[in-house]
């Protein structure tokens, strides 16, 4: 199984954060990494701004129709690879990472928009108790606040 990271690393072009753990784990997984700097040092090669659906699929294998898709990240970035989950079919999870109060569902500082079906109506769940992964279908993208 070959793996893809398509990863948004930093915003500007200082040494890349885990730059040698990332080329090791690229080597012994079959991985491929791609990093992504928001504002680049004049002379860099690689991809620029944000990780979205564009770049997404310039980095993804043709036959995404078969793969599984698990993300974090920041939520237009889970956003980006939710839709091409659901465009291809496939599972899609997602690891939202709101601010968590308590961390046992008391404060509700960590509820997540999601919906069973589509056509739902939003349902708030504690991303603390229910999460912090959900299938991507089920998240209210328009719903989520800043703290995601």
């Amino acid at each position: 199984t070959r793996f893809r990271n398509v990863t948004g690393v930093q915003t500007c072009a200082l040494p890349i954060s885990f730059k040698d753990e990332l080329a090791t784990l690229a080597q012994s997984l079959d991985l491929q990494v791609v990093a992504a700097i928001e504002e680049p040092a004049p002379g860099w090669t690689g991809e620029r701004g944000f990780v979205d659906r564009a770049m997404l699929e310039r980095h993804l294998p043709a036959d995404r129709a078969r793969w599984h898709y698990l993300h974090c990240g920041p939520a237009p970035m889970m956003r980006a690879v939710a839709d091409l989950g659901r465009r291809a079919g496939r599972p899609t999870f997602v690891s939202l990472e709101p601010v968590m109060g308590c961390g046992m569902g008391g404060c509700y500082s960590c509820v997540v928009p999601t919906r069973q079906r589509e056509g739902d109506p939003p349902h708030f769940v504690r991303s603390c108790i229910e999460g912090p992964v959900f299938e991507a279908s089920q998240v209210v993208w328009d719903g989520l606040t800043g703290g995601h």
